[in-house]
């Protein structure tokens, strides 16, 4: 329905609009600190994630994931929500003492999202014994502002470059 009110918008009302817009956007000096802010404090949110995670301090990691995270971990159903994203961390850091590094290729923000695409390679010694496994893949994040102005993860994804066993 809502599709179809706005087909009836008159041609009139778009046209006056459009007039009215400037023909060229120059950012403001205001939005390229606060872009340069916000870069900023999202490279602080993946320092701090990324030591969380290489301490095993879930904790550390929930500190900067928003309540409703949504995280697709590679051969692990959907973890949706705080709770289960810690349940995650908790399972992975009781197995295994993690030594990771990160290497963002790409970072966008746009008002109060943003998101970040790059790489990872980590090692993963298992706590019972056993060869370490090395991994290299890649990621994308979504962040979302909060309220208190603080940046969150909201959605994660990420995927191994490494064959599959037996391939």
């Amino acid at each position: 329905m809502k599709l179809l009110m706005r087909s009836f918008i008159p041609i009139s009302v778009v046209a006056a609009l459009a007039a009215c817009a400037p023909a060229t956007h120059e950012p403001a000096a205001q939005e390229t600190s606060s872009t340069d802010a916000d870069e900023e404090a999202i490279n602080g949110v993946n320092d701090h994630f990324l030591a969380g995670l290489n301490d095993g301090d879930v904790e550390a990691c929930l500190a900067v994931v928003a309540d409703d995270v949504v995280m697709l971990a590679p051969n692990h159903p959907t973890a949706a929500g705080k709770a289960a994203v810690e349940s995650w961390f908790r399972r992975v850091f009781d197995e295994f003492t993690i030594e990771e590094t990160w290497s963002s290729e790409e970072l966008v923000v746009a008002a109060d999202w943003a998101f970040n695409r790059g790489t990872y390679s980590g090692t993963f010694t298992p706590k019972a014994g056993g060869e370490p496994v090395q991994e290299e893949g890649k990621y994308i994040w979504i962040l979302h502002r909060q309220a208190d102005g603080s940046w969150k993860y909201a959605h994660s994804i990420w995927n191994s470059d490494n064959p599959p066993p037996g391939s």
